[in-house]
């Protein structure tokens, strides 16, 4: 891998991009990987990732069977619990970089929050129609035959008058 300083195409992605080293320490993380973690990539050298996997177990398990498998693992909808135990929900792709000399792994973190949202707020309205649709439906139901005994007792309590 190339030094930090050195522009790089993953730089430009929306996806979060982590690469570490054998003993879990960043050894390059893309602008959209410093936002979704919440720290910046100094930060994140001195501190490691060790915090992140204490809070997630299911990644390390993933990690370790991708690693022993040499191959790509991908975890779909993970919540991941960050700093300050920040909670994002995420796509998550682990791929091992054994032709790499200093990256033991990298990760994918594709932050799917937004998308989720909107889904829910999809379902959310379409319920919403669904009710209201439901609601005019009972309404029209009950309002018909009511309406008759409106008539009905109309015509009762009104006297009869001779012609």
């Amino acid at each position: 891998m190339n030094s930090r300083s050195e522009p790089r195409l993953a730089d430009t992605l929306n996806t979060a991009i982590v690469v570490l080293d054998e003993r879990n320490r960043p050894i390059y993380l893309n602008p959209a990987a410093e936002q979704f973690l919440g720290t910046s990539y100094t930060a994140a050298l001195k501190s490691g990732f060790d915090a992140v996997f204490e809070a997630n177990p299911l990644l390390v398990d993933i990690i370790r069977e991708s690693l022993a498998s040499n191959q790509v693992m991908t975890l779909r909808e993970m919540e991941l619990v960050l700093a300050h135990e920040l909670v994002r929900v995420a796509d998550c792709a682990i791929t091992p970089m054994p032709n790499y000399p200093e990256a033991r792994v990298m990760l994918e973190l594709n932050d799917i929050e937004r998308h989720l949202r909107i889904s829910r707020d999809a379902r959310i309205n379409s319920l919403q129609l669904t009710t209201r649709e439901m609601m005019r439906g009972l309404a029209h139901e009950l309002k018909n035959p009511l309406g008759g005994l409106r008539l009905s007792l109309i015509h009762i309590s009104e006297p009869t008058r001779p012609y």
